[in-house]
């Protein structure tokens, strides 16, 4: 998977499920990992169906997981705008401390309109964004 770019007319390098299937899930592994930062510190950028429920749990290892929350659809809806990627974002405080290297998506629900479509998982801010970021102001900053 890449970085978000499904809205951009890039509509290949989804992962995800559809049909009737359980005991599925998705694991991605963050080289750089992921810390507790002021305000949300993960993106999923997504699309499913309206009974499609999911947990998300957070790991250092692999092998310990914590639990962070549940994406899902809506009786009647999809998330987010119709026929585009909804972006449930999630905060770490009081639920994972220290550097989480692995997000788990696990299906929580089968049957009818429970597919769900990964296009990203990113960091927020992204770390490469940070330093690029601070660079740049260090720059401005210089030239002042």
């Amino acid at each position: 998977m890449n970085a978000h770019d499904f809205d951009e007319g890039d509509l290949d390098n989804l992962a995800g499920w559809r049909g009737s299937g359980t005991n599925q899930h998705i694991t991605v592994k963050f080289n750089e990992g992921i810390e507790n930062r002021k305000g949300n510190d993960l993106v999923i950028r997504f699309y499913c169906g309206s009974a499609a429920q999911a947990g998300i749990s957070l790991s250092r290892d692999n092998i310990n997981w914590s639990n962070l929350g549940t994406i899902s659809g809506a009786p009647q809806e999809v998330p987010g705008k119709p026929g585009f990627l909804y972006d449930a974002e999630f905060d770490f405080e009081n639920v994972f401390s220290g550097t989480a290297y692995y997000v788990k998506v696990s299906r929580q629900s089968a049957g009818p309109k429970t597919g769900m479509f990964f296009d990203s998982f990113a960091s927020v801010p992204e770390p490469a964004t940070m330093l690029f970021l601070s660079g740049g102001l260090l720059f401005i900053r210089r030239r002042v």
